[in-house]
């Protein structure tokens, strides 16, 4: 006997929704991850020494403030 519409569309959107949810959030995670550890980590290393020190200056700054 033949499923009715609702018995086959019902499953596949709740899966549907389900890999968007699960896409979303790795997408966001990914983009954590990299905004905590990826480029500022690169960006910081290629810095001067005399950009670093100017970068700890200006947090202190903001610290005090």
């Amino acid at each position: 006997m033949p499923r009715s519409r609702n018995e086959v569309l019902g499953p596949l959107l709740a899966l549907a929704a389900t890999v968007a949810l699960l896409l979303g959030f790795g997408w966001f995670a990914a983009d954590e991850f990299k905004r905590t550890w990826g480029e500022s980590t690169v960006a910081e290393r290629e810095a001067s020494p005399a950009e670093r020190s100017t970068d700890e200056r200006s947090t202190e700054e903001r610290s005090t403030e």
